[in-house]
């Protein structure tokens, strides 16, 4: 009777320590990160940009967003709706980053 019960009691101890192992590891948040392969890359993510974003803004604003601007809105865009450029000119790779967070 007491074997089965420290057997028990090993079993429930391994299976909390796992748990804290799990918890313990910094949170990965994925997003893609657009390479540029030819300049008509960039008239290509202009594009999308201008039909998604730009043609709303004044034109004061359009003026003042740079190229990377616009590539960086292009990589979220990416990862929050799945619609990418479909493009020889533009290549889309996953980027992971670990996020640490304080313990509550």
């Amino acid at each position: 009777m007491l074997k089965k019960q420290g057997d028990a009691t090993m079993v429930m101890f391994e299976q909390e320590a796992a748990t804290a192992e799990i918890d313990n590891r910094p949170e990965a948040r994925q997003g893609y990160e657009i390479t540029v392969l030819h300049p008509v890359g960039f008239t290509e993510i202009f594009a999308m940009w201008f039909e998604k974003e730009g043609k709303n803004l004044p034109i004061d604003k359009i003026g003042n967003t740079k190229l990377d601007q616009m590539k960086a809105w292009a990589e979220k865009h990416a990862f929050k709706t799945g619609t990418k450029i479909e493009s020889k000119f533009i290549k889309y790779e996953e980027s992971f980053k670990a996020v640490n967070r304080k313990a509550k």
